[in-house]
């Protein structure tokens, strides 16, 4: 069968490649209406991304931001708040660091905790004209201070830096 199919191609190629060409083209045509079909109905708004952007935004207002992530033991925990009080404390003296805030200190604290209340975020502030090699400094000595600052938790250092 493929033989055939083979033998059919090579025989009438210009036919053959005038058919794919006009394939091409009504998909190219076609597929140019769709674009401009679609939209979003939040407006991109509803995503878990923007509105942990706009949580982040809120919280802090310094130059980029890194995001601490302590999940582990409830945040309710008094041993967890002070872990978590106490890292804040050591995130804010990291040279370069503008400022840190956390779900007890802000007064957005309910939005930097989970719904489940077994994970909570530091936002760190970073100078704004800080170079790329000091922001990559600066994110190595968080992740430094944030290693086994909580006990029970895992701790992990992520957002713009």
């Amino acid at each position: 069968m493929l033989a055939t199919i083979a033998r059919f191609c090579v025989r009438r190629r210009r036919w053959v490649l005038a058919a794919w060409m006009l394939l091409f083209v009504a998909g190219i045509t076609i597929g140019s209406m769709v674009f401009g079909r679609l939209h979003d109905s939040n407006g991109g708004a509803g995503t878990e991304s923007v509105q942990g952007s706009t949580i982040m935004q809120q919280a802090s207002s310094m130059g980029p931001t890194a995001v601490v992530l302590v999940k582990g033991p409830p945040a309710a925990a008094p041993g967890t708040r002070a872990a978590v009080l106490a890292l804040t404390a050591r995130l804010e003296k990291v040279p370069l660091v503008t400022g840190a805030v956390n779900a007890y200190t802000s007064p957005a604290g309910r939005a930097l905790r989970s719904p489940d209340g077994h994970a909570s975020v530091i936002i760190v502030s970073v100078r704004k004209n800080a170079s790329m090699m000091e922001q990559m400094m600066v994110v190595t000595a968080m992740r430094s201070a944030a290693r086994s600052a909580v006990p029970g938790a895992t701790v992990q250092v992520g957002g713009d830096l």
